[in-house]
């Protein structure tokens, strides 16, 4: 009913609508029953305890309680939807906060893995550790300057353990700086590329 839109896929099932006027609210509860009668008809239950609801906002605004088979589904602040951790202000930067630090694990592993050769490190971080981050940035890119600098973080982590240099000048060296001395892309500059 009204703008409720549902999406499936496999086991995972997301129901998409408007709830900030109390009609709209009204249309989402009757949707949300009508999955649920659904399903039960399919035989198949609906698991209210793996349910979530997450309301988006981008200001603070009241949303009317959601109840189905007699129980209230309790708000949550994001929610992990096909691999993508979305949050009520749709900034996704818990997605790319957790993705960075996945990708520092997964660049730790593959070092240790090729004992941090320079040209093997180099090659898998393209392969296995930027295309994983790459992956996402079409469809949920960082909307914010700290996800973009967690995200270069990754390449800047990279070319320290390839070069080996920390330091010149008695200064710190990091960021762009470091990435451009060891002659890698940032994950920015590749969704630049990727984008134009």
């Amino acid at each position: 009913p009204g703008q409720v839109s549902l999406q499936a896929f496999a086991d995972d099932l997301l129901l998409i609508g408007p709830r900030s006027t109390e009609e709209e609210s009204q249309q989402f509860q009757q949707a949300s029953n009508m999955v649920a009668t659904h399903l039960q008809e399919l035989g198949m239950d609906l698991n209210i305890g793996k349910t979530q609801l997450l309301n988006i906002h981008l200001r603070p605004c009241h949303f009317p309680p959601l109840r189905l088979m007699g129980e209230e589904v309790k708000p949550c602040k994001s929610l992990r939807y096909l691999g993508v951790k979305v949050d009520e202000a749709l900034s996704f930067s818990a997605h790319w906060e957790e993705a960075a630090g996945t990708a520092k694990r997964l660049l730790g592993a593959v070092g240790r893995l090729c004992h941090r050769d320079p040209s093997t490190l180099v090659h898998l971080y393209r392969e296995r550790v930027a295309s994983y981050l790459q992956y996402s940035l079409p469809f949920t890119p960082p909307t914010t300057q700290t996800s973009w600098a967690r995200l270069n973080g990754v390449a800047s982590h990279l070319a320290h353990l390839v070069s080996n240099v920390w330091h010149i000048d008695g200064r710190r060296i990091h960021g762009f700086e470091i990435i451009r001395l060891v002659g890698i892309d940032s994950l920015s500059e590749l969704y630049l590329q990727r984008t134009l």
